[in-house]
């Protein structure tokens, strides 16, 4: 019976240009509460920048602060630097060439040698290929081919640390709907037999509602702007989910403080409930499973962006109210998500 180990994360990505380097930001995030890492490319360790060799020895401080800090790579994440351009739907071929063999790749790697997933979203449709059917299912195409490879260099490299594409939400930025999702995921699994999973953002359903009804070219249904029916869908496939606090009129990353909450759309009990119903699904079987076998273990984790003018300490403390509010769902890190449900206090 499938029963995934549930953990709290927190993504280095609120520490840029503050507590930049390992030995800053490890002490921080063990003075939270938490013992889950992700690594953020944004952290001074984007391969593009900063290259190979520093690479090799900020990895080697990252592990002598977990080690001392008592913390754990749980995933390692590309950050805005990546976020920014068309990347492996670059138009020139060599483009998407040297990224995959000096970003994507060695991240691949990299993870693999610290037991973490990796996850990313490097890629965008251009404008002009985003209104012409033809074009548009070409570059769908290219996806699927690109991910492929990317699902085979992860299998090759290790075949029990998960690889994971970040679902978004507007059709240049695919995949954007949960039915695409689900198309993508199992074509590169079907075709290749290696497997590429999903990280699911619970602030990224915001922008398909324009799309909801849409009679033009691309449409969308009403459970793509509802981010309960991404992790109903596609939970158990999404070894990393991204939490961040939202009212679902942007996908601002705001912390999960009470003035916060009130005003956001996302409970604890009830994204463990939605998780939930995608792993019935699984122990139940039926036609909508995807043969991408589920994650073992789900990383819930924190993603709080920071403003430049934002104050640290005010940065910190949200960080505390995130992370105790999320600890009164998960106590404990590793715990099936049955044990959790069984327990599960109201938000």
């Amino acid at each position: 019976m499938y029963d995934p180990r549930i953990y709290l994360s927190l993504d280095t990505c609120f520490a840029k240009k503050r507590w930049a380097m390992p030995e800053d930001w490890a002490p921080v995030i063990a003075d939270l509460g938490i013992s889950c890492v992700e690594l953020s490319a944004d952290t001074e360790a984007d391969p593009m920048y900063m290259g190979h060799s520093y690479l090799q020895r900020w990895d080697e401080s990252v592990s002598r602060a977990c080690e001392r800090w008592g913390l754990k790579v749980a995933s390692l994440y590309s950050g805005h630097g990546s976020y920014t351009t068309l990347g492996l739907l670059h138009p020139d071929t060599t483009v998407v060439e040297r990224l995959l063999s000096k970003w994507v790749f060695p991240a691949i790697h990299r993870s693999s040698r610290f037991g973490a997933a990796f996850g990313f979203f490097f890629h965008a449709v251009t404008e002009g290929s985003l209104h012409n059917r033809e074009l548009y299912d070409q570059e769908i195409r290219r996806l699927n081919e690109v991910m492929m490879r990317v699902a085979d260099e992860a299998a090759r490299c290790n075949p029990t640390v998960p690889v994971a594409l970040e679902q978004m939400y507007t059709p240049n930025q695919p995949p954007w709907r949960i039915e695409g999702s689900r198309k993508l995921l199992q074509h590169v699994h079907g075709t290749t037999g290696s497997p590429l999973y999903i990280t699911v953002d619970t602030g990224h359903a915001w922008a398909q509602r324009a799309f909801v009804g849409s009679t033009g070219l691309h449409q969308a249904v009403a459970e793509d702007a509802d981010p309960y029916a991404w992790l109903a869908a596609l939970g158990a496939w999404s070894p990393i989910i991204h939490l961040q606090q939202t009212d679902l009129l942007s996908s601002s990353h705001r912390p999960f403080t009470a003035a916060e909450n009130k005003r956001g759309v996302i409970a604890g009990d009830r994204v463990l409930s939605a998780i939930a119903e995608s792993v019935d699904a699984v122990n139940g079987g039926g036609a909508r499973i995807l043969s991408t076998p589920p994650s073992s273990d789900l990383f819930l984790t924190l993603e709080m962006f920071a403003g430049t003018a934002d104050d640290s300490r005010v940065l910190l403390d949200s960080l505390e109210d995130s992370v105790r509010y999320w600890r009164h769902f998960i106590p404990e890190d590793g715990l099936p998500l049955s044990q959790l449900m069984k327990h599960l206090p109201p938000s």
